[in-house]
């Protein structure tokens, strides 16, 4: 096989097969100026030119009648590895219809040397090469059209896919383009949003406003964030962290990216966890505060119990009662509060509404110039309540209504019944007592009103607004509900509503004091001195025998007495500890009494009955407690 290669612009290959013709056909193409580079192959059987054109593609094959040319044309276009046949025949004016050729044209020896034959030559190699060239161009037309396309979905898959919403903004701060997320955010999915203003959709509540922020970003062309900032929307609010970042400095059009974060459910459970752990630590610190009270007010309570078993004198008398009544209040209000602040339910009873509420008016507004009338309805449902722990929330609302009142106004308090329909009102149905409490006071501003029961709100600086929080929370746990209502320059109405609950029969028994055996022995572990020095006073008063250790001794086994009973102070004293004294003392007498004194917080009476604890005495306790609880267990 013969090659040859003629210079042009770009290679295409020419199979000639007619030998007759060939150096004719290849001295006509060297010596002419074609658009196009030829690359000349001469081959001269049908089994060459076939083979050929089986393994390249060819431009044009040149055939004569010497050859089987009809066989050899169709074989290659079955092919399609050739676009163009030229047949050199002397009888190309009587070529039959049925054997004619797509791409295939036949002429006359005659023509090779003629103008004809190279216009035909020129303008088909043209036009096969200026279709080449198009087809080449059309394929990187269609490639760029996909990568743009692909691009263009990918970028949307991006933008509609990431969690924060995705603003583009132009010079003037008119919305171009926004993502979908922005679009739930900011209530715009099914509006017309472009060429408006970002600030016609959010409104600013913070400084610098929101207009000032973007001119800066524009201005400057750097990059600003912010977090836990407030906005408003056309029916709400909002808290966003975003930012405003400006697109590269060849981006002619100085457009702006707008990225922003709703964290408005964020910031809510934030504040509710900082709210809990707050009572949290309220809560613990209270413990240890508590524990300190209740060991003094134990040694209090006691010691006057003795004073007023050993004083005549009647005066006397009453001013030792005052002091008891007050401390016995101090131990109910720290216990209870104690419950309170670790979400216990308190101890609740039936009682006079009417009794307290008379109380507390009188100790808040003693000597001022408010009057206070009190209305309560006959035959009132019986409603059950912690005395203390009510009185307090009742005394925090009436402090509110005084300092609302400037020097001298009105409040009226109303406590009456009311069934409440499930129709009528968010609360359950059933039976109510509701306590109102109205003041002509200054009001309450309307925007302040649902923050009110909020913990740490105040509007006066030197508090820490805990007041009205723990009314709500001790109102809650009573089962009840609490509203308010207010105007300003009019008053203000806090309406409680406690649910009654059912009439019951009281039955009044007297109980029988049991004897204590002046012989029975008595362990008392205690390590606080002022409580074993009280402790002495009532085992003297009581006629009973007791003696005293502290823990240290029973954990080195210095302790190995038979008792009858064993009275153990469990502060200070680990849960594990306190199960091996318990255990080490009934291996020595199983069947000897135990009594826990200990603090309302630290155990429950189910956890306790798991110990095989005989009784509980909880500290601040009385003679009267203390006598009752020895003689239940020893008599």
């Amino acid at each position: 096989m013969a090659s040859e290669l003629i210079t042009g612009k770009k290679e295409f290959k020419v199979v000639i097969g007619t030998e007759k013709y060939n150096s004719d056909i290849s001295f006509f193409i060297s010596s002419y100026k074609l658009p196009g580079q030829l690359r000349i192959y001469s081959l001269f059987t049908p089994e060459k030119i076939v083979n050929f054109s089986l393994e390249n593609e060819c431009f044009l094959i040149i055939l004569d009648d010497k050859l089987d040319y009809q066989k050899i044309i169709r074989n290659v276009q079955d092919h399609d590895n050739c676009k163009h046949f030229i047949v050199i025949t002397e009888d190309s004016f009587n070529i039959p219809n049925e054997f004619f050729f797509e791409n295939t044209i036949f002429i006359h020896p005659a023509f090779l040397k003629s103008n004809i034959f190279y216009n035909f030559f020129y303008q088909t190699l043209a036009v096969h090469s200026y279709s080449i060239n198009y087809d080449n161009l059309h394929k990187k037309y269609k490639k760029l059209r996909n990568d743009y396309n692909t691009e263009k979905t990918l970028n949307n898959l991006v933008f509609n896919h990431v969690k924060e919403g995705l603003i583009i903004l132009d010079y003037d701060l008119n919305i171009r383009y926004a993502n979908k997320q922005a679009g739930y955010i900011l209530k715009f999915e099914n509006k017309d949003y472009q060429n408006i203003q970002l600030t016609s959709y959010l409104k600013s509540m913070e400084e610098p406003d929101l207009e000032s922020i973007l001119f800066d970003c524009k201005i400057n062309r750097r990059k600003i964030k912010k977090n836990m900032q407030t906005f408003t929307l056309s029916d709400r609010q909002i808290i966003l962290n975003y930012e405003f970042i400006p697109l590269n400095e060849n981006d002619e059009a100085n457009n702006i990216m707008f990225l922003f974060e709703d964290v408005t459910l964020q910031k809510k459970l934030w504040d509710e966890i900082s709210k809990k752990k707050n009572l949290e630590t309220l809560g613990l610190i209270s413990e240890g505060i508590v524990h300190d009270l209740n060991n003094n007010l134990t040694n209090v309570i006691a010691n006057i119990n003795l004073m007023k078993q050993m004083v005549n004198d009647d005066n006397l008398k009453d001013y030792i009662i005052d002091i008891e009544n007050s401390a016995m209040k101090s131990k109910n209000i720290i216990n209870d509060f104690v419950h309170f602040y670790n979400g216990n339910i308190p101890t609740t009873s039936k009682g006079n509404l009417k009794e307290l509420l008379n109380e507390i008016i009188r100790f808040v507004f003693r000597g001022s110039n408010i009057s206070v009338n009190l209305n309560v309805e006959s035959d009132l449902y019986e409603v059950e309540f912690n005395k203390s722990l009510l009185a307090q929330a009742l005394k925090n609302i009436f402090v509110n209504s005084k300092e609302a009142i400037s020097r001298s106004g009105h409040i009226i308090v109303n406590i009456k019944n009311q069934i409440i329909n499930k129709t009528t009102t968010e609360i359950p149905e059933g039976k109510y007592v509701t306590i109102s409490i109205e003041d002509d006071g200054m009001g309450i501003p309307k925007e302040n009103l649902p923050k009110i029961f909020e913990q740490n709100f105040s509007t006066k600086g030197k508090d820490r607004g805990s007041g009205l929080a723990i009314v709500k929370s001790i109102i809650e746990n009573h089962n009840g509900f609490i509203r308010v209502e207010s105007r300003e320059k009019i008053g203000t109405m806090f309406q409680i509503f406690l649910p009654a609950c059912e009439a019951s029969k009281k039955s009044v028994t007297n109980k029988e004091r049991k004897n204590i055996k002046n012989d029975s022995t008595i362990l008392v572990i205690e390590n606080n001195p002022e409580i074993i020095e009280t402790l002495k006073r009532i085992f003297l008063y009581l006629s009973l025998n007791a003696d005293f250790c502290n823990k240290i001794n029973i954990i080195e086994n210095k302790i190995n007495k038979n008792y009858d009973c064993i009275i153990i102070d469990s502060s200070n004293i680990e849960e594990k500890n306190l199960n091996r004294i318990i255990e080490r003392f009934k291996s020595i007498n199983k069947n000897i009494k135990i009594i826990l004194l200990t603090h309302k917080y630290r155990f429950d009476k189910e956890k306790l009955n798991k110990m095989e604890l005989n009784a509980i005495i909880f500290k601040p306790f009385d003679i009267e407690e203390f006598n009752e609880v020895l003689g239940e267990v020893l008599s």
